[in-house]
């Protein structure tokens, strides 16, 4: 439960932090099941300026976003990390500020557009810090920042008391932001929530409460906070958290099973989902285990990528499941299958540098190789700029295999003329060309794979 009084808090300094007036004109990508859409929702219509809400049908479609942006003048707009770092590696977005929120910002140069990174979680009314990076500049490490008006952080041990500078801690937020509790439940909120021991009153005269959010954190050498990941474990997959317990609770539904376990492991640098499973008929199949996952009430991102059948699930010796003892997911080996025609060799060629894995068959399920969503946005980039042709994330995620995309992309294909490349990036500094025409591979004076200043060289999906 938020109150009314931290809204307004929030609204106020996000106001001041994005510089927003009557006159801009706020995109709104967020889904609004996500609680960081209020950034763009509550101040600018309490300014009196415009709101874009980003038709759901667009939403993973990169050319498209950008296309919404330019078509509606938008001055700015806040997105989850992975679509907010996509957006500034490929286009040159002409917007004010971009927002990012949701998981770990990496790999991303600030180019025209102001970047913001911002940290918070729901229980304290969304951001509680940012950082907004420098233009032009590359950072190793991004930091979450400063912490935002009327607010405290605060770096504890497992004692509660304060750390030397520099060192790390559990990162704790008090201040007006900081919401009640959890709605009817009065044990959680109170392993989390309490009076702040070290500041006595609110600019209102109340007791400010304090939260304690789980994440290590430290203040590095500028002063800046950053995030060091979970104390407890818990896990994120693009932004979301994850309760691995619903994911196993749906699954467990699937006649013929006898126990599961999810956990979340990184393939080929992707983090993903994972579901283990022992059986109690050798007639259940993973078939219908996806089966029963989809026809769930569980959101798309909670779906696992891989699942593995187990002789038995390794558990600690108070019976806990031991998710460290997990193996690895694996891939299963099947004959190669090599490209039969160029649009094939052109997929394989961009897919196989985006998951860094050595060869790729065309016939493989390109999601158990660790395709994600936001690969498959990439994917149907790359497509639309260099093949002229229109495939979607959907088709992508629905037919995942290198001939199955190749298929769609000659039934849809405009013209026969393809660039000799996939999967490009601006180089990083370089100023990016301004319009979407310029920026089109195929339309490029010069020779993509040896033009030193080229701002497209660099392949985006490469870490």
């Amino acid at each position: 439960m938020l109150h009314h009084l931290g809204l307004m808090s929030y609204i106020l300094s996000t106001t001041e932090e994005n510089h927003l007036t009557a006159d801009d004109r706020i995109s709104s990508h967020r889904s609004f099941s996500f609680d960081s859409h209020i950034e763009d929702l509550y101040a600018i219509l309490l300014l009196g300026g415009s709101l874009h809400i980003m038709p759901s049908a667009i939403r993973k479609d990169l050319q498209a976003v950008y296309d919404f942006v330019v078509r509606h003048k938008i001055t700015g707009g806040g997105y989850t990390t992975s679509i907010a770092a996509l957006l500034a590696n490929n286009f040159n977005m002409p917007v004010r500020y971009i927002s990012a929120i949701g998981e770990k910002l990496a790999g991303v140069v600030s180019g025209d557009a102001q970047i913001l990174n911002y940290y918070g979680p729901t229980e304290c009314t969304d951001h509680i810090s940012m950082f907004p990076m420098e233009k032009g500049k590359e950072y190793a490490d991004i930091p979450i920042g400063h912490v935002v008006a009327n607010s405290w952080c605060f770096i504890v041990d497992r004692y509660g008391r304060l750390v030397p500078y520099g060192a790390i801690g559990e990162l704790c937020i008090a201040g007006i932001q900081v919401g009640v509790g959890y709605w009817h439940l009065p044990e959680q909120t109170n392993k989390v929530y309490g009076d702040c021991p070290f500041v006595d009153k609110n600019i209102n005269g109340t007791k400010v409460r304090m939260y304690h959010t789980g994440d290590l954190a430290h203040y590095n050498d500028e002063g800046q906070l950053e995030c060091l990941g979970r104390m407890d474990g818990q896990v994120k997959v693009r932004g979301y958290r994850i309760e691995l317990g619903e994911i196993e609770s749906v699954a467990m539904s699937t006649d013929g099973l006898h126990e599961v376990a999810a956990a979340v492991k990184v393939l080929n640098g992707t983090a993903m989902i994972v579901l283990y499973y022992t059986v109690t008929s050798e007639n259940v199949s993973e078939a219908d285990i996806i089966k029963v996952v989809e026809a769930s009430a569980l959101a798309d991102y909670m779906y696992p990528s891989v699942y593995m059948k187990l002789d038995e699930i390794p558990r600690l010796p108070n019976g806990k499941i031991n998710r460290k003892a997990l193996p690895e997911p694996v891939v299963k080996a099947e004959e190669h299958v090599a490209p039969a025609t160029e649009t094939e060799e052109k997929l394989v060629a961009g897919i196989q540098e985006m998951l860094t894995i050595e060869t790729i068959s065309v016939t493989a399920n390109l999601l158990s190789l660790g395709l994600t969503s936001l690969h498959a946005m990439r994917v149907s980039m790359a497509i639309s700029q260099s093949m002229n042709a229109k495939v979607t994330v959907a088709d992508i995620m629905r037919t995942p295999t290198v001939r199955q995309i190749a298929e769609l992309v000659e039934k849809a294909k405009k013209s026969t003329a393809g660039s000799n490349v996939l999967f490009k990036k601006r180089e990083t500094g370089a100023a990016p060309d301004a319009t979407p025409q310029s920026r089109n591979p195929l339309t490029a004076k010069t020779n993509p794979l040896t033009a030193k200043t080229n701002p497209l060289k660099k392949n985006p999906l490469k870490k």
